[in-house]
């Protein structure tokens, strides 16, 4: 709709990105800020703040819609004692996943908030978690406007096919992801030149009106209203604690195996708030609380491996230690 829509529309979508990007930030810098001092690098808290340099654009290596910004951070920030000292960049390496994650979950909160709308989970990548879209949006106009994750997807698929044929299995999850990075690297295709937005703005309109005709791309806001109207009544706007704790920790078991971290688990807690709300604002620091509930911890073991070529709705025994008895209980975690 950003693309496709009027210039207030526009202005209005570009706000809640600028808006959530700042706090993707603000929670970088209150949560990831460290700072290496001394002979042995010891890793001390900085003080708040941090010096960065932020870049918007508004397009893809293609040519498509695609509104992003980078921002260039300096390694230099001050310590407790006020002096200069060198930023630890493992953290904000660690955590950039569940950063991103958090920007998703925002992202979509403010938008929906703000137009009346809804979200829905999508599959572009067969095999891997879903993404939540607004609902309304017809997927061939997703598609149409995501050429570089076509591209991906199909070259996802011929790696796949490589791996079989070398190895004589299917991929796991966890090489699925591998595969994926290589495949959305080699797919990645040089830099344009950079070309004003209004001329880009024409152009993607254009395309997409000769596509799928003018009356879709001038009413895609109502249709996602008209949506989410029927969505946004049955979505469940509470979070059950112990319950989404429980699904995270199984789900981040199935991708990480025994290795995953509290990075880990705020990145499938926040994917979960954005798949069960569907729109509907999450209570601040919720996914923070879903990642050190106070009910029994859950180790998840898959019944069979999990593969790509298999639905993703598997069910594994959990097994939940509570004092010093034993409770084996069910449960299935929806992986797509």
């Amino acid at each position: 709709m950003r693309a496709l829509g009027t210039d207030p529309i526009r202005r209005i979508l570009e706000d809640p990105h600028t808006r959530v990007l700042g706090e993707v930030l603000t929670a970088a810098e209150s949560e990831h800020l460290w700072v290496r001092i001394g002979r042995d690098s010891q890793i001390q808290r900085a003080r708040t703040g941090v010096i960065a340099a932020r870049f918007r654009h508004f397009e893809d290596r293609d040519g498509g819609p695609l509104l992003h910004d980078h921002v260039l951070l300096s390694v230099k920030v001050r310590r407790l004692d006020d002096q200069w000292g060198t930023l630890h960049t493992r953290p904000f390496l660690e955590y950039a996943v569940a950063l991103s994650e958090l920007y998703n979950q925002r992202l979509m909160e403010e938008i929906c908030e703000q137009f009346d709308l809804a979200t829905v989970p999508r599959h572009p990548t067969p095999g891997l978690r879903p993404v939540m879209e607004l609902a309304g949006i017809p997927e061939q106009l997703i598609d149409f406007t995501a050429t570089r994750n076509a591209a991906t997807v199909r070259q996802l698929a011929a790696d796949e096919q490589t791996y079989r044929d070398r190895t004589g299995r299917r991929p796991t999850v966890k090489i699925c992801h591998r595969l994926m990075a290589r495949a959305s690297q080699a797919t990645r295709p040089a830099k344009k030149t950079a070309h004003p937005l209004p001329g880009l703005r024409a152009r993607w309109r254009t395309s997409a009106v000769a596509r799928f005709g003018q009356a879709l791309i001038d009413n895609l806001l109502e249709a996602a209203r008209k949506a989410a109207r029927v969505i946004r009544q049955a979505a469940r706007t509470t979070v059950d604690i112990a319950a989404a704790a429980l699904e995270v920790t199984a789900i981040a078991a199935v991708h990480h195996g025994g290795r995953f971290r509290h990075r880990h688990l705020l990145a499938e807690a926040r994917r979960h708030l954005a798949r069960t709300l569907q729109g509907h604002p999450a209570p601040p620091l919720l996914a923070t609380a879903i990642t050190t509930a106070e009910s029994p911890r859950p180790v998840a073991r898959p019944r069979r491996p999990a593969t790509p070529a298999r639905p993703l709705r598997a069910m594994y025994v959990v097994e939940v230690v509570a004092g010093t008895t034993r409770h084996a209980v069910v449960t299935v975690v929806r992986l797509r």
